[in-house]
């Protein structure tokens, strides 16, 4: 690279860690390599977790015919890479955290760059090159990916929970503001969001995750048990969602997860699911451990202290009438068990 290119790297490696959003500071990562590189194809693929298991979401993608640059919430299961199926050499650069790099028969190559950081692989990025890349070409690359890749991990450490890994508090209020956006402006451009949204009686919820009698296991068997069962849980979570639905841990024992659209049916089902999925399990030292759970559905004109208090409501119900328990709060409202909650909408809010 010539000191031109070097500068401009360096400029644009600077404006990329000034960004607080992932899927910016990944459109950002593509278009400094798309400059510098002018490759045929460009891919940057992110780790995710789908049902407990570990697979490939395309998050940014350049070629001949244009760019493409979807929202996690937009993609379908069926979008994602399962490393290990062909071609093999994702499942190399995951488990080996190094470059593989293949010639093409022009004089090109195929390159796939692990997206590394301090915390370990979040992604990997896959390009073909009309021209081999020379040995300082690629090191210095390299060192410019690393650095990207810290600044993810930065991103990620604020967004994230310290001890479950699950989204914090912080991150929920933004998301949700996200969601009213992508309810109350259909030509915002979140095309797999309103493709689901269009399905009868779908939408979004959120639910409450409460586990039962968790003072109970601090007290008697301590709170590394306690810390335990809290990460045992945050896993158990992971296996039950999908890819693309919200996993937050609010504090002490509570969880919240916000469900990408769907109908009312499903929801039900994914979170008993996961009820009987914790009711059915053993726990090292502690043995059976409960959740309760409360969910409603997501409307645009509620604010997030009202959805959340309408959940609240549903989870006070299922732990005040034997936990270990489902509960919806429209269900509830509709059969008279409780009276309708005076919820604060967006308006009430200004």
């Amino acid at each position: 690279m010539d000191l031109f290119s070097v500068y401009f790297m360096l400029q644009q490696l600077a404006t990329l860690t000034e960004e607080t959003d992932r899927e910016e500071v990944e459109i950002l990562l593509a278009r400094l390599l798309q400059a510098l590189l002018q490759p045929d194809q460009l891919d940057i693929w992110r780790l995710v977790y789908h049902m407990g298991e570990a697979k490939l979401a395309p998050m940014v993608s350049s070629h001949p015919h244009g760019w493409h640059q979807p929202r996690l919430e937009d993609l379908d299961s069926q979008q994602l890479r399962i490393p290990g199926h062909s071609p093999d050499w994702y499942e190399f650069a995951i488990d080996e955290r190094q470059t593989v790099r293949r010639d093409d028969s022009h004089g090109g190559e195929w390159a796939l760059l692990p997206l590394l950081g301090k915390n370990g692989l979040s992604g990997l990025i896959e390009m073909h090159l009309p021209q081999r890349l020379a040995t300082e070409q690629l090191a210095m690359l390299q060192q410019a990916i690393r650095l990207a890749g810290n600044h993810l991990d930065l991103v990620n450490d604020a967004q994230h929970d310290t001890l479950t890994g699950l989204y914090n508090r912080k991150t929920f209020d933004r998301y949700f503001t996200q969601i009213l956006q992508w309810h109350n402006t259909p030509d915002n451009g979140s095309a797999g969001y309103l493709r689901r949204q269009a399905r009868p009686d779908s939408t979004c919820w959120l639910g409450i995750i409460d586990i039962d009698h968790f003072k109970r296991i601090n007290d008697g068997f301590g709170h590394l048990y306690g810390d335990e069962v809290l990460l045992l849980t945050a896993r158990r979570l992971r296996q039950s969602f999908r890819f693309c639905d919200r996993l937050y841990r609010f504090g002490g024992e509570e969880f919240v997860t916000v469900l990408n659209p769907t109908d009312a049916e499903s929801a039900q089902q994914v979170f008993e699911r996961f009820r009987c999925d914790m009711q059915n399990a053993l726990f090292p030292q502690v043995g059976k451990v409960t959740v309760s759970i409360g969910y409603t559905r997501i409307r645009p004109s509620l604010s997030a202290s009202g959805v959340l208090g309408e959940a609240d409501e549903a989870l006070y119900y299922a732990k005040g009438n034997g936990r270990n328990q489902l509960w919806n709060y429209e269900t509830l409202i509709a059969h008279g068990k409780i009276a309708a909650k005076e919820t604060v909408t967006v308006i009430d809010l200004f």
